[in-house]
């Protein structure tokens, strides 16, 4: 049962990880922008994000209804405290509402949004299965998530664009490791996942080391490692489900760190603290709410 009665419904639209969402909307526009910051453009990407993010979310559980009935049915849809019918109004709700705040920053970022639209729709309803497919488009989601913060400022961008794949990359390989949190065999495919995810933090430090980005971001780099790294050596040693459940729980919450680590690179250190205080609320409300 909740311990509060709009508990079901903060655990249906993950509220920890829309704060994760939000960080990648905010680090694609301070990339673009810098110091030409804006509320009242930043702000409806925000929403929209939020929204978009959160009606995935409750698709996700309204297709999955069956197999978290076996694998996870304390949910709020398994267990009776939300009918489906009831998320399905509020996942129509949701992407109405997420459209409607992209179309008030402009054009450019409601075409962003349709495609993020699309995508999660697409990774939901045909590719979450597939063992490649499916991680691809949970990646390709974040990457155009990220995207969506920078749209209102495409022609000011050059390389920085190239950051929208590492984003990919990382959401990718969590992804991947996702896949056998409430049980299976993850098999030496697995294992191979966290030591990619090692593989894009060393790739990281490469792009600092060879001046692509500034110095500023390997502090938040470190930081990085020391939230996911001990979670992910335990998953390495010991592939069981609260272990990868663990893990993919620091990768999400990693989010905004990563965020931070790419303003922190292209414009300072003191244009990526706003990103990264983006992960407290992320991480409070984790402790009581899943993020996974």
């Amino acid at each position: 049962m909740s311990r509060w009665p709009a508990q079901a419904w903060l655990e249906l639209v993950r509220l920890p990880n829309l704060f994760t969402a939000m960080a990648d909307v905010l680090a694609g526009y301070l990339i673009a922008a810098g110091s030409g910051f804006r509320l009242s453009l930043v702000g409806p990407l925000l929403l929209s994000t939020s929204c978009l993010y959160a009606a995935g979310c409750v698709l996700n559980d309204v297709v999955d209804r069956d197999k978290d009935g076996h694998e996870r049915p304390s949910r709020p849809i398994p267990s009776g405290r939300i009918g489906v019918g009831q998320a399905g109004l509020l996942c129509v709700a949701l992407f109405g509402f997420g459209l409607a705040a992209a179309l008030w920053s402009g054009w450019p970022a409601l075409l962003v949004g349709l495609a993020l639209g699309g995508l999660i729709i697409a990774y939901n309803l045909f590719y979450k299965e597939q063992e490649i497919l499916g991680p691809a488009a949970m990646g390709a989601c974040r990457a155009v998530n990220l995207i969506l913060g920078m749209s209102l400022l495409f022609p000011a961008l050059g390389w920085e664009l190239f950051l929208p794949l590492l984003s990919f990359c990382y959401v990718f390989l969590l992804t991947r490791i996702s896949r056998y949190e409430a049980g299976g065999d993850p098999g030496r495919l697995f294992r191979a996942t966290p030591l990619g995810i090692v593989l894009l933090y060393l790739a990281l430090l490469a792009l600092a080391a060879q001046g692509l980005l500034k110095l500023d971001a390997l502090y938040f780099l470190f930081l990085l490692g020391l939230l996911t790294g001990p979670a992910l050596f335990r998953a390495l040693i010991r592939p069981r489900p609260p272990q990868l459940k663990a893990a993919v729980k620091m990768l999400i919450l990693g989010i905004p760190i990563l965020d931070a680590f790419y303003v922190a690179g292209i414009q300072g250190w003191p244009y990526s603290i706003s990103v990264l205080l983006l992960l407290l609320p992320a991480v409070g409300l984790s402790r009581m709410l899943y993020v996974t």
